[in-house]
């Protein structure tokens, strides 16, 4: 989106898929969100959008405390660091030493580029992928969805009434994905949007 972002070996390099994410949010946002990004790795998504959203705040966590440091060092650079508060920690549990936003008011979004990469499917992946990115990353377990399943049970805890998960998935998780949501009776509603190739990317899920 116009932006460098650092990465390393302890980072996913950003793709175009993802800046669907930052995009679904823009359509939405209000003048001043709060905003939740989980699994943040190298803060491109954290990022952007407090750069294009100026009056933003987020809390941006990460598992990796490597990968926190590059997100760091990327919020620096595009001098909107103060606007992001970079928690370390897995998943929703980093949220305890969240210290700069109030927690129990709720998040207007929560964002998420999770790790959803069947674990059978690793070795398959391009060299480039699976030679250079981090495997926590990239492996979502036996069937892609170990994070996605947490987000989407606990999400709506810590969101807003009617504020919105919006989440990356994997090309073939739409339906499965799809019957967590409706299984669930704490949301709304929710649309997948599909990228420019056509395939069911993002999940855009309200909460009730």
């Amino acid at each position: 989106m116009g932006l460098q972002i650092e990465v390393t070996p302890d980072t996913l390099i950003p793709r175009p898929e993802t800046e669907q994410i930052i995009e679904e949010v823009l359509k939405r946002a209000g003048n001043a969100p709060v905003i939740l990004d989980l699994c943040t790795g190298s803060g491109c998504v954290a990022v952007t959008t407090a750069v294009l959203l100026p009056r933003s705040v987020l809390a941006a966590t990460d598992i990796s405390k490597k990968a926190l440091e590059v997100a760091k060092r990327n919020a620096a650079f595009h001098n909107i660091d103060t606007r992001i508060e970079f928690l370390s920690g897995d998943l929703f549990k980093s949220l305890k030493g969240c210290g700069k936003i109030d927690i129990e008011a709720g998040f207007d979004f929560i964002l998420s580029n999770p790790p959803y990469i069947k674990t059978a499917d690793l070795p398959g992946l391009q060299s480039e992928v699976i030679g250079y990115e981090p495997r926590p990353a990239l492996d979502g377990g036996t069937d892609g969805l170990d994070c996605v399943r947490v987000i989407i049970k606990e999400a709506p805890r810590y969101l807003k009434p009617g504020a919105e998960l919006i989440m990356e998935i994997g090309f073939d998780l739409a339906q499965e994905v799809s019957g967590l949501l409706k299984a669930s009776a704490k949301y709304s509603g929710f649309d997948i949007k599909k990228d420019l190739n056509g395939i069911e990317r993002v999940v855009v899920a309200t909460r009730s």
